[in-house]
């Protein structure tokens, strides 16, 4: 009992102190690309992924923390049929969306970094960037699309009597498996996408670097620190999706253990601070406004 006690406010005292940082994490970027596009009034289909997968995370993180009280706080609440439908859907949306907004991202840097006189590659290279906002609003339709039949159709977890709760347990066996097989389905087809995309980038940088050493060129050229900021970026994401994939696939095996819940929970919100600190890295922009905060945060401290 007080191990559970325990584990019940360490896990709470997680959600916050987590929220805190990765909300703020997310909503900078958006603010600082808000900023930019009123001063510039330009906003790059770059920037555009990358607000929209900071917004989808920072409303995930939001879903995630509330359901971590309301699992803790009100149990009785947080199992009702209607409630754990509606959080189903709503979090299996923000999860579908934001994976894709990561596949989208890595598609995005690989078509624009990378040169290929393909035909196909460069169709994909004219109009990748003008179908972006289309892109992004039909994921999102469609990761609802995806989520709503699974949620609206959750099984309960109690029933009345003996042959209903058989049944029940059937019926969970049953969408638990088709749910399974959505997400694998979804996860591996964005798994070879920035896969794709992390080799693609690599091997172009080493073919640049190569050119460079052969003609005795500047290594810090322009084109060759996108090429360097990409990869850095990609491959980050494609680790951070790794470790969302094996969390994933260990809590939906384990989708009746409340510890197992409880650690998912914990490395998903760890991986969604991260997530925003790759993000913010990985963007010039975004990277100098971020230290010129901690400077005037460290002379306000002195």
């Amino acid at each position: 009992m007080e191990e559970m006690l325990a584990m019940k406010y360490i896990a709470m005292t997680t959600c916050v102190i987590t929220y805190i940082i990765g909300v703020f994490g997310n909503v900078f970027i958006i603010a600082v690309n808000a900023q930019h596009w009123v001063n510039t009034q330009k906003f790059s289909p770059c920037d555009l992924i990358v607000s929209t997968m900071s917004f989808s995370n920072a409303m995930l993180h939001s879903v995630e923390t509330a359901n971590c009280f309301l699992f803790y706080l009100w149990t009785n609440v947080y199992y009702q049929d209607h409630v754990h439908k509606t959080n189903y859907i709503i979090g299996s949306t923000l999860v579908f969306s934001s994976l894709w907004f990561d596949t989208w991202l890595c598609l995005y840097f690989c078509v624009k970094i990378v040169s290929c006189r393909k035909p196909f590659f460069l169709q994909l290279k004219m109009k990748f960037s003008k179908t972006v906002p289309w892109i992004l609003l039909g994921t999102i339709l469609a990761s609802f699309i995806i989520s709503f039949p699974i949620g609206w159709n959750w099984p309960r977890n109690s029933s009345n009597n003996l042959t209903a709760n058989i049944s029940a347990n059937a019926l969970y066996a049953s969408h638990f498996t088709n749910m399974l097989s959505i997400y694998l389905l979804l996860c591996v087809l964005a798994f070879f996408i920035i896969l794709f995309s992390a080799i693609t980038i690599l091997i172009s940088l080493f073919e640049h670097v190569r050119r460079i050493k052969k003609t005795s060129d500047d290594f810090n050229s322009p084109r060759l620190d996108a090429q360097r900021s990409a990869a850095k970026t990609v491959t980050s994401l494609f680790a951070l999706y790794l470790i969302y994939f094996v969390n994933l696939v260990i809590a939906l095996m384990y989708s009746q253990d409340t510890m197992a819940q409880a650690i998912y929970n914990m490395i998903n919100f760890v991986t969604i601070i991260l997530h925003a600190t790759v993000l913010i890295l990985g963007r010039p922009r975004l990277k100098t406004s971020l230290m010129d905060i901690l400077k005037l945060f460290k002379c306000c401290c002195r």
